[in-house]
């Protein structure tokens, strides 16, 4: 998935809608992708808009739609993690230059 898209879509297997947010944020932090989970949680309700639950019927061998969910990201009810300020700005900056970037 890309963020230059205007829509993705992938799968992500866990047991429920539920436990969505704390399976996801758990493999992120597995990875070493973030340095602490708050910033993880911060990306994934930012990203994702929609969960669709599907089931498997074990007999007859379908799948079906157990539950859909909307993710509702309010950031003025939360402090981002981490802010890239002006101040980032002017030190990436000074690297840039003196890597002759």
């Amino acid at each position: 998935m890309t963020r230059q898209n205007r829509g993705s879509m992938g799968s992500f297997y866990t047991s429920s809608n539920e436990d969505f947010m704390y399976d996801y944020k758990n493999m992120l932090m597995k990875g070493n992708l973030y340095k602490n989970e708050e910033s993880a949680l911060y990306d994934i309700a930012r990203v994702v808009n929609l969960l669709i639950y599907l089931s498997l019927d074990r007999h007859t061998g379908k799948r079906h739609i157990k539950q859909v969910s909307e993710v509702i990201f309010k950031p003025e009810n939360y402090q981002k993690p981490y802010e890239f300020t002006e101040e980032h700005e002017i030190k990436l900056n000074k690297l840039y230059k003196k890597m002759g970037i």
